[in-house]
């Protein structure tokens, strides 16, 4: 796994991170903590990904079901991504809605909302 990678490489890691962001935008992605402090890990069909940040980047691993490191690319190789987004910006977005989901975040706040009047006048305390 060299830091050179072919311009071939480069666009499968940016569709990659983009269909990632996707599908979890979209809900189809399931994902939990990862092994690693500030990882998040989802699979697909034998396929571990991990998202994980270090030392102010994001890295993305696959990993093989036997757990062996295959691919691993990190932010700084595929920015920009294909609509001059920053690829830091997207997957450090990404990490963070997930971390939100995989603490219950949103869903919390969703109750809250939910439970809490929408005008001062209605508060029954």
């Amino acid at each position: 796994m060299s830091n050179e990678a072919s311009k071939e490489t480069t666009s499968k890691w940016r569709s990659l991170t983009e269909r990632l962001i996707y599908g979890t935008s979209a809900g189809k992605l399931d994902w939990d903590d990862g092994p690693f402090e500030d990882s998040v890990i989802t699979s697909i069909k034998d396929v571990v990904i991990t998202l994980r940040r270090v030392d102010g980047d994001y890295w993305i691993t696959l990993s093989d079901q036997f757990g062996n490191v295959v691919d691993m690319f990190s932010d700084m190789q595929i920015h920009p991504l294909s609509d001059d987004t920053s690829a830091f910006h997207a997957m450090d977005g990404l990490f963070k809605n997930v971390k939100r989901k995989i603490n219950g975040a949103d869903a919390l706040l969703d109750l809250l909302l939910n439970e809490l009047p929408k005008e001062p006048d209605e508060f029954p305390f």
